[in-house]
Parts: structure tokens; sequence; C-alpha cells
């Protein structure tokens, strides 16, 4: 069974305050999980035993493996499936575009168009 859209955004919400940096490499850009044992929006949600190294580059939106993976996620249902991955795709962009500082206030905005 999926989660709601409401359970996503409270534990990546959580997650990422509770982290408070971002997971990046060696280069500093943004990875799902890092070297540090940190993972992005997207990372926190896949499961252990599912996450491979090759997802790293994957595109939420473009690449059905890193959407296969999320499956227990997202489920299976078209029109919610889309929801919940534009959910993730705002999430992801609080993570990767705005400053750490800045994420209770990102969030919010997240929350609010969303839920």
């Amino acid at each position: 069974m999926s989660m709601s859209q409401k359970a996503i955004f409270a534990k990546v919400s959580k997650h990422l305050i509770k982290q408070n940096a971002r997971s990046t490499d060696s280069d500093g850009d943004c990875v799902y999980r890092d070297h540090r044992g940190q993972s992005c929006a997207i990372g926190c949600l896949i499961p252990e035993d599912r996450y491979d190294p090759g997802l790293e580059g994957m595109d939420l939106n473009c690449d059905e493996e890193i959407q296969h993976v999320l499956t227990p996620v997202i489920g299976v249902n078209p029109k919610k499936r889309r929801e919940k991955l534009d959910l993730l795709q705002a999430l992801l962009m609080v993570h990767d575009e705005c400053d750490v500082s800045q994420w209770e206030t990102e969030l919010a905005t997240v929350k609010a168009a969303h839920l």
C-alpha cells in the first residue's frame, strides 16, 4: 500500500528539518544519498533494500527506474501517482534549490500548495 500525500510530506519534512543539511556528492551536487549517510527528499523514501548508487542522476519525472523504486511510496493509481510525483518534485526543489535556513518556510509553502 502506498503512502498518502500527507504522510509523504510529514516524513520528508521531518527528515529534512532533522538532517538540516543537503545530501551532496564530492562536487557539491545534490544526490539521493551521500557518503555521509545523508539523504535528500527522495532518498529518505527509498527503501534500503531498493537503493542502488545507479539511481543517482536519474530524474524523478523522466526515469521510470526511479519511479519504479518509489512505487511502495507513490502507488500505481495514475492520478494519485502524478499528484505524489508533483509533491515529491516540490520537496526535492526545497532540498536542492533553497538555502537550508529557509527550509521550514519553503516546506510550509509546499504544504499549502499540495495538501
